[in-house]
């Protein structure tokens, strides 16, 4: 999604803060299914006619981007939303028969996209009698669960009974309206345990000479047992994920259970303790933010399964996710959209536990989540979990080229943790 250059048909909002400018360029797509009615012959034709009306009468459906003098800004949107018919297959098939389904990112879709478009889009396949429904969205504007409401703005028009989200205002430039437990100080200063994340040196597979694309893999577990693991241990299905991550990348690089690792989570903002009450009622725009639990690895999967849920509660608990997307607001500067100069040392060479269970869509049927960003660079993975009715979805954003054994030693401490705790691949 290339921005063009701001013009007098374009009318000017607001700079991009910096933590928006580092979500922009990934890009968050939700897939459901409907069934074909006869009432509407041509999806694409009928939400042409009805959509735009619809999009201005939410904030965040009327917002699209331009640069001005080079950097990224917030226009009011002047043309109808991208709505295109696209492949049935798009992000793969749901029939997975136990195996992993690999899709490459559809990146080539979001060249069609121009300044003044809404940043929402729309992608519609038909197949017999099925209606698959793609909702898409900069990562800037919405998260994994967030985008859920712009898919019920959308849908609403497919089945009335699919209640619309409530209304949101687009926040203030440095989000820090949104967090108002915070003090500026607070708000503005990376945690000092932000800034002591545990260095090594470089394991990750080497960069040189690679070009990178961006892919998913999708794979299913029967969740009825592991929902009834999390009841007896009093542990969240985000803990399992965690555990078995991390033992895949300790087995593949060969770390010891006592080395500490870093966790990359991605958590929602919303159910941060300083938190206003708007946010934490907000349907639409994004949350997230990543937490960096540091976690150690135990001979018996319970207890690390709970040490896992343990680090993750202690996060939950303080005000990591809350500072990490205002301090990143505030890198930006309000007036000029330059980068400010306080800048901080994220580096580390340690592979990042990256997992994020993102619970359960209520409004979508047969759900596939995809977050797709176009990248020179070898990007950490990231595991996403996200229910559909009987199974759990697991959701691999990855980079490719990238070793065989190394996706292959983490699915298999997946299959094992799962197994133990009598899950299974469906």
């Amino acid at each position: 999604m290339r921005p063009s250059e701001l013009t007098p048909n374009f009318e000017y909002i607001r700079y991009l803060d910096g933590y928006e400018k580092m979500m922009y360029p990934s890009i968050m797509i939700l897939r459901g299914e409907f069934e074909l009615s006869s009432e509407i012959p041509n999806v694409e034709e009928y939400l042409n006619k009805k959509l735009p009306t619809l999009f201005n009468e939410f904030d965040i459906t009327r917002l699209s981007v331009c640069t001005l003098k080079g950097k990224p800004c917030f226009v009011k949107s002047t043309l109808p939303p991208l709505i295109k018919t696209v492949p049935f297959d798009l992000l793969g098939d749901y029939s997975c028969n136990r195996k992993v389904v690999t899709v490459k990112s559809p990146l080539q879709l979001f060249k069609e996209w121009k300044s003044g478009m809404p940043l929402p889009m729309v992608f519609v396949s038909t197949s017999n009698s099925v209606i698959r429904l793609h909702i898409c969205c900069s990562h800037c504007l919405s998260d994994g669960r967030t985008i859920e409401g712009i898919y019920r703005i959308v849908s609403h028009l497919l089945d009335e009974n699919i209640p619309l989200p409530i209304n949101s205002k687009q926040a203030d430039f440095g989000q820090q309206n949104l967090f108002p437990k915070l003090t500026k100080s607070e708000a503005t200063t990376i945690l000092p345990s932000v800034l002591a994340l545990p260095k090594s040196p470089r394991i990750n597979p080497p960069e040189e000479n690679a070009v990178f694309t961006d892919v998913s893999d999708y794979l299913q577990y029967s969740y009825a047992e592991i929902n009834a693991f999390c009841k007896m241990q009093k542990v969240g299905v985000q803990a399992i994920m965690m555990c078995a991550f991390q033992r895949g990348l300790r087995k593949y690089f060969n770390i010891q259970n006592e080395v500490p690792l870093v966790g990359h989570v991605p958590a929602d903002s919303r159910t941060s303790t300083s938190a206003s009450e708007e946010m934490k009622r907000r349907e639409l725009f994004s949350g997230s933010a990543a937490v960096f639990p540091i976690i150690t690895s135990k001979n018996d999967f319970i207890e690390e399964i709970v040490g896992c849920n343990t680090a993750m509660k202690e996060t939950q608990q303080s005000n990591e996710s809350a500072i990490f997307v205002t301090y990143l607001g505030s890198r930006v500067n309000a007036e000029n959209g330059d980068n400010n100069t306080n800048e901080f040392d994220f580096s580390t060479d340690m592979p990042f536990v990256g997992v994020s269970n993102i619970g359960c869509y209520k409004y979508v049927t047969r759900p596939r989540v995809c977050c797709v960003s176009e990248s020179k660079r070898l990007l950490p993975t990231i595991v996403y979990g996200y229910k559909d009715d009987s199974v759990l979805n697991v959701y691999w954003k990855r980079s490719e080229p990238m070793p065989q054994n190394f996706l292959d030693t983490i699915i298999e401490q997946f299959d094992d943790i799962f197994t133990k705790i009598g899950s299974n691949r469906v």
